[in-house]
């Protein structure tokens, strides 16, 4: 398949609008004026051959992740690099700057719920009622679908 997965599009384009934005510059990470987005306050720079490449230090992330976040050079709201530069291992991720294979379906990954998290976008567990909780329930539905049904007396 050679399209652009509209699933994975807008995951990744809501990912943008909920937490990987703010307001530095995108090819040298440096702070444009003198305010910042919450995940601007996380990026940090860090000299790699005289190139200042921005890595995201979020306490979540980084634990996530077991170090700091690669952010893409040049495309600064998003994660990974391709080689040599740090986080070639990030490209697969739905928040990748690198590529978008065509045919491929991103999901939200955990580094990316947790940088969502650290950029203060208040997450909560799902919790997903355990199996014995729903064989309790059909018996009760049953009942209550045959009760509608009973004729009026």
């Amino acid at each position: 398949m050679d399209r652009t997965d509209a699933y994975s599009f807008f995951l990744h384009e809501t990912g943008h609008a909920l937490s990987f934005n703010g307001f530095r510059d995108f090819g040298t990470g440096q702070l444009t004026g003198n305010f910042q987005s919450i995940f601007d306050q996380f990026v940090e720079l860090v000299d790699i051959d005289g190139d200042d490449v921005p890595f995201f230090n979020g306490d979540a992330a980084v634990a996530e992740y077991g170090g700091l976040v690669p952010l893409t050079f040049g495309n600064l709201y998003h994660v990974g690099n391709g080689s040599p530069l740090p986080g070639d291992d990030l490209i697969p991720d739905m928040m990748n700057g690198v590529v978008y294979f065509r045919g491929t379906r991103y999901d939200i990954s955990a580094l990316d719920l947790a940088i969502a998290s650290d950029a203060g976008l208040p997450l909560a567990p799902v919790v997903v009622p355990e199996s014995g909780s729903f064989a309790l329930l059909l018996p009760a539905l049953a009942l209550i679908v045959r009760w509608r049904k009973s004729p009026v007396k």
